[in-house]
């Protein structure tokens, strides 16, 4: 093989280009001429072709020579850096100190330390040197953090360095560095180059010890918002060394006294701890993995796992072999609900036995789990599952889930199936409503029966199923539903993350569910009031969101508009594709009219993204016309001012669409349907106040008085038929009862 170009070939190249002569060149290098005449030749002859064109005196370079120094010059101007910075620290006094933003929210790293070579950087490069550094201190600070996250220093490094400044040996000094507020500090901490090709990071010899740390400070800081405290001290040692005999490692982090709490919205809980540990011993590629927590309200947790790594200097890789068992019980799961996220409860009792097998990066499972009294609670949900239980047998790379059932309501929810582990993980369940409280929240509550069948794998998740809605509640205008507190700032990803397999490539989905909302699912809110019923059928199958088909029929009901209480005649929502954008067809009208040959109301046509809304009557008539006899109950002719007032408003209202005005709000809020007035000419003395509620389809109630009267009248009317109302009026001075018989004829 032949022999390799060395750092002197380079340099004797570079000399006899810069002085343009061999004897220049063995002046610049404090060398011979013929030395510099004779690696100039074994360069030349190492190339295989000639860098130089011969001629009395002198030396011409080819265009290979050229091409060649250029390459020469740009390494030595990196090297040119670096022996700026070494010798920028080197001398009495001599510092370096740098600043390296890590974030745009503020985080940063900060170096700094005085350090010296010990002979001439260009015999440092030439020969190796040794590098002392002191006073290095290195910390790192995160953005609203008041104190560094890592501290370290003042310490001493002594760095040997061979020909070209590759490092060759590195000690640290004894020193401490301070992490997340606990103290970490070291015995021994030495490293070396190797050799051998089992050994390509190199040898190493290290000793180190965490003090006592309160772990309460740390927690907080990694989880400001979860409400650890507590008096909880950890302490742990590490060592580990890695020569020819092979790679060893000594690791425990373990509980020294104290306690954990955690205190959320309602209460603070003690986890009483009694042991934590975490443990890593490794010798002769034999690795073992040791851990145990237990305490008076969290149960116990604890087991061994052992791999051995092929390579007894190196991490165990995934095909270790893997063996161990774990066991755990835990008397009451609620002690674990400040894990869940805020608003869960958690309850029930939870105990598993397992051993482990396989391969590291195949584990193979066996035993049993289960669990008892499980409950499930979000009040602001209107979550609340009780009476759960679970029975789980794990049969090396397969679990069957012999068991789940679960109450809520009045109802039950049963789930079974398989799970299979390894390189193609996959899972096949079947579930099963029987009058299911999905939703028990006070203004949203959903009773459903019916069945679901999931299968997933690592790149589909299918699921199909039949539901029917036994009895729902949609009730958006209730002000006592829980929620949360206006100081509550919620914050929102812009777009949820997709699903991924374990190769990052987006999950498929696929959904086939068919939905029928049954008879007694009741929709209130924004004005209506209303049954729906209907078959829709969810499915997804390649498109980016779920599509929707199917139509949403409203049975009977009330919709609220320009002070009345308009009747809901037809009511159809069309979905035919997107969820949240059906086509409309909604017809209301005002009940009660005197006159039954008018047929006044709203329509709503368009799509949910743009609805468009009109004003309908039969006959046919003006949009004044119409206007008058939705609000007032009367034709236009003769309006006083403050009739055109209330027409006003109500056709502002019409103008700007959805939404109610200020006075709706407040009659609506006041329990009423009806606020009116009425009369004739410009003098206020003679408007009457009406006052009405539609106590039913068929039954309106109403008061009257002018504002010039010391007494007013009731008004009971009441619809008997299609063409007779009957009409009761009482007042101070006379009462009347009058039966309306009506006929239209063309």
């Amino acid at each position: 093989m032949p022999l390799p170009i060395t750092h002197r070939h380079i340099e004797v190249f570079r000399a006899v280009m810069t002085a343009g002569s061999v004897t220049g060149a063995a002046q610049l290098l404090f060398t011979s001429q013929p030395t510099v005449s004779r690696d100039l030749a074994r360069m030349e002859s190492l190339l295989g072709y000639v860098l130089f064109d011969r001629a009395p005196g002198r030396l011409r370079p080819t265009a290979r020579a050229m091409a060649l120094f250029d390459e020469v010059q740009r390494a030595y101007q990196g090297l040119d850096q670096v022996v700026a910075r070494a010798q920028a620290a080197s001398g009495a006094g001599g510092t370096l100190a740098q600043t390296v933003p890590l974030d745009p929210q503020g985080a940063r790293a900060r170096l700094a330390l005085e350090g010296a070579l010990d002979t001439d950087p260009l015999q440092a490069w030439r020969q190796g040197a040794n590098w002392q550094a002191r006073n290095l201190a290195l910390a790192l600070e995160a953005s609203q953090q008041p104190t560094p996250l890592l501290k370290a220093g003042p310490l001493a490094l002594a760095l040997r360095l061979d020909r070209g400044l590759d490092p060759r040996q590195a000690a640290l000094a004894p020193g401490r560095m301070e992490l997340l507020g606990g103290g970490l500090r070291w015995d021994r901490m030495n490293w070396q180059s190797s050799s051998r090709s089992d050994l390509p990071s190199g040898e190493w010899d290290v000793q180190a010890a965490l003090e006592p740390l309160a772990a309460a400070p740390v927690l907080n800081k990694l989880q400001p918002d979860f409400g650890w405290g507590g008096d909880l001290q950890i302490e742990g040692r590490f060592k580990s060394r890695r020569d020819a005999r092979g790679l060893t490692v000594d690791a425990m982090i373990e509980r020294t006294r104290g306690d954990l709490t955690v205190t959320d919205e309602v209460s603070t809980q003690r986890l009483g701890l009694t042991d934590l540990r975490l443990g890593v011993i490794a010798d002769q590629g034999v690795w073992h993995l040791v851990q145990g927590v237990a305490g008076e309200n969290m149960g116990a947790v604890g087991g061994a796992l052992s791999f051995r790594a092929a390579n007894a200097h190196a991490l165990p890789t995934p095909g270790a072999k893997l063996e161990g068992g774990i066991e755990a019980k835990v008397d009451n799961m609620g002690n674990w609900g400040p894990w869940l996220p805020a608003g869960w409860r958690l309850g029930g009792s939870l105990a598993a036995t397992l051993s482990f097998g396989g391969t590291l990066g195949a584990p193979e499972i066996r035993g049993q789990a289960g669990a008892q009294k499980l409950s499930l609670r979000n009040p602001l949900m209107g979550v609340d599952m009780q009476q759960g239980e679970l029975a789980l047998t794990m049969s090396g790379r397969e679990a069957r889930l012999e068991k789940f059932s679960a109450r809520a309501g009045n109802g039950t929810v049963n789930m079974d199936g398989t799970l299979r582990f390894g390189a193609q993980p996959s899972a096949e369940l079947s579930l099963k409503a029987d009058t299911f409280a999905l939703l028990q929240r006070v203004d949203r509550r959903v009773v459903a029966t019916g069945a679901a069948q999931l299968k997933a794998s690592a790149q589909l998740l299918d699921l199909k199923g039949q539901f029917v809605v036994v009895e729902g509640l949609f009730d958006f205008s209730r002000g006592d539903a829980p929620q949360l507190d206006s100081d509550v700032q919620v914050v929102r990803q812009s777009a949820p993350p997709k699903a991924v397999d374990g190769s990052g490539k987006p999950m498929r989905l696929k959904l086939d569910l068919d939905l029928d909302l049954g008879r007694r699912l009741q929709l209130k809110g924004y004005g209506i009031d209303t049954r729906l019923r209907g078959l829709l059928h969810v499915a997804q199958d390649g498109q980016p969101r779920p599509q929707m088909t199917g139509e949403v029929r409203s049975e009977g009901g009330t919709f609220n508009a320009y002070g009345q209480k308009l009747v809901v005649e037809r009511g159809v929502f069309s979905f035919v594709g997107p969820l949240d954008n059906p086509r409309l067809d909604v017809l209301a009208i005002r009940p009660g009219m005197e006159n039954e040959d008018v047929r006044v109301g709203v329509t709503v046509t368009g799509t949910a993204n743009s609805p468009r809304i009109r004003l309908y009557s039969e006959p046919d008539m003006s949009e004044t016309n119409k206007l008058s006899w939705l609000v007032l109950g009367r034709s236009p002719d003769n309006l006083g001012r403050s009739d055109t007032a209330l027409m006003q408003r109500a056709a502002m209202a019409l103008i700007s669409g959805d939404g109610e005005s200020a006075s709706d709000k407040l009659i609506h809020n006041i329990g009423l349907d009806e606020l009116s007035f009425s009369g004739e000419g410009d003098d206020a003395r003679g408007t009457v106040v009406r006052l009405g509620k539609q106590v039913s389809r068929n039954v309106f109630v109403a008061y009257e008085r002018g504002l010039n009267a010391t007494t007013g009248s009731w008004q009971v009317i009441y619809k008997l038929a299609q063409r007779f109302t009957l009409r009761a009026q009482a007042s101070e001075y006379q009462q009347g009862l009058d039966v309306i018989w009506q006929w239209k004829w063309e």
